[in-house]
């Protein structure tokens, strides 16, 4: 993992009540995380055509390279991911 170094940046007091608010309602865990997928967001944009094309038959070779599709049943899928997150909450909550 690349180390991670301490900015400090400046805000309007509108985008930092935007920032503030998207943290609040859940949409990130973060201020952290607002700036870095907005970084994301940015580095892709900048990305030329042909290292998008790279990407993606990378992504498409590791689909093919992780073995046989499975069918699977969405709502017995996102039901487990839901049971295991609150499983995973009631843990810290104890542990806290």
């Amino acid at each position: 993992m690349t180390a991670m170094q301490k900015v400090s940046i400046a805000l309007s007091a509108d985008a930092l009540s935007d920032v503030r608010e998207a943290v609040k309602a859940g949409d990130y865990a973060s201020m952290d995380h607002v700036f870095r997928e907005a970084l994301l967001w940015w580095e892709e944009s900048n990305k030329t055509p042909e290292e998008r094309l790279v990407w993606l038959q990378l992504a498409i070779q590791d689909g093919i390279d992780s073995g046989p599709a499975i069918e699977v049943d969405a709502a017995t899928f996102f039901d487990d991911i839901k049971r295991r997150g609150c499983e995973r909450l009631a843990s810290a909550n104890k542990a806290a």
